[in-house]
């Protein structure tokens, strides 16, 4: 959990894009649209997707300072089994979660 000096990317919709639109009107953005859009994770198994991150998987172990060969084989192990379960081979549901998408216009 961050402290209340820590910015969080996933903050910036806490208030519906209301503080990112008048941030980016102040700085002379016209025109600015915001909405909400579904996406989903399609990867067929919780293994095809952890390949998938696997440069990233061991970068984020590292910064988060997990460097213990098993821990991170447990992790990792873990983290395909929740896959499978919520989105991958062991369900037909297909894991869906929201992003907001911005356009802007700026003049030069």
């Amino acid at each position: 959990m961050a402290g209340p000096n820590v910015y969080e990317n996933f903050a910036q919709y806490d208030d519906k894009g209301a503080q990112v639109k008048k941030d980016l009107e102040e700085v002379g953005f016209k025109g600015i649209k915001i909405w909400e859009s579904s996406q989903n994770i399609m990867f067929r198994t919780g293994e095809v997707f952890m390949k998938s991150m696997f440069g990233m998987w061991k970068g984020k172990l590292k910064m988060f300072g997990i460097e213990d060969e098993e821990l991170q084989k447990k992790l990792h192990q873990e983290c395909i089994e929740l896959y499978d379960n919520l989105s991958g081979a062991n369900t037909s549901n297909m894991c869906t979660f929201g992003v907001a998408v911005i356009v802007a216009f700026k003049e030069d």
